[in-house]
């Protein structure tokens, strides 16, 4: 008969089934879900269309970064057998050669702007750095960044505050007097 008989509270009432199995506003609902659907369906569209030309790009991009980067990755694999002892020598070596003008340039400025001597060249501040065995100590380097630009921030006062504690202290690092002392010659303010 398409209605239903329900007692509550022994009063029998009427109901339509349609009423009972579909509750006023499960249409509109439905209807909402549609929509959300729809434009979840655009939006994947989007997103995989965008995916789709990253994908391209990529294939032209990362080799021209890893070209660019070859040199960054071979430093970050060399300083990771660095820290477990390995290949130091060449890690140090390669390290400095990637980088040494700037690295010089920078504590050099510095060291000759703090002591007055404006004769310190980048290539005297390298025969400070092996005079002090900072250029070969792999635990003092290893303390920086492999990024460059980050590494030369710090290196600036941080090689200086180490050039004077070596200065000060020699045989603790366990340095060649006369290396030292042709280190700290070149240190010497200009006119002393």
């Amino acid at each position: 008969t398409g209605q239903i008989n329900i007692d509550p509270g022994g009063q029998a009432q009427l109901f339509n089934i349609e009423d009972v199995l579909v509750p006023e506003g499960l249409e509109n609902l439905a209807g909402f879900f549609n929509n959300r659907l729809k434009r979840t369906e655009e939006k994947l569209d989007k997103v995989s269309a965008q995916n789709e030309r990253l994908a391209n790009s990529l294939e032209t991009v990362i080799p021209k970064f890893l070209d660019q980067s070859v040199n960054n990755v071979q430093r970050d694999i060399v300083f990771g057998q660095l820290k477990y002892g390995e290949k130091a020598d060449v890690a140090i070596a390669d390290e400095m050669k990637v980088a040494s003008e700037t690295l010089y340039s920078y504590s050099a400025g510095e060291l000759a702007e703090k002591i007055g001597n404006e004769n310190i060249t980048p290539q005297r501040m390298g025969l400070i750095l092996r005079a002090l065995g900072i250029y070969g100590d792999p635990q003092f380097h290893h303390e920086y960044s492999i990024s460059k630009k980050t590494r030369c921030q710090k290196y600036k006062q941080s090689t200086i505050d180490e050039i004077y504690r070596r200065l000060q202290n020699p045989k603790q690092y366990g340095l060649d007097v006369f290396e030292v002392a042709k280190a700290a010659n070149f240190i010497k303010p200009q006119g002393t």
